[in-house]
């Protein structure tokens, strides 16, 4: 007369594939189309440019985050279905022991 345990799991999988869906949103892409009057525009525009290709990589370590994300729910689903694989044991032998 076990009663089946349900562990909650899902909800990180689920998270990490809406954080990897939308990683390109990240990634900045300004092209610069102005003419340079001063030098404090061009500073400006390759700063921004530097700083533009440093967002570049963003998405890639959104994505191999998801995919750790995704790695470690597969674990925990794992242990989850151990963790009810021994309470639902240690509840059998309890109420056979009655």
């Amino acid at each position: 007369m076990a009663t089946k345990i349900q562990l909650p799991s899902g909800r990180v999988a689920k998270h990490a594939n809406t954080i990897q869906s939308t990683t390109n949103t990240l990634k900045l892409q300004p092209k610069p189309s102005v003419s340079y009057s001063t030098g404090s525009a061009r500073s400006l525009v390759e700063g921004a440019m530097e700083f533009s290709r440093m967002t570049a990589s963003l998405p890639t370590a959104f994505q191999k985050d998801t995919t750790n994300l995704k790695n470690v729910e597969r674990a925990f689903v794992a242990s989850e279905k151990a963790l009810g694989e021994m309470l639902h044991k240690g509840i059998d032998w309890a109420s056979n022991k009655k």
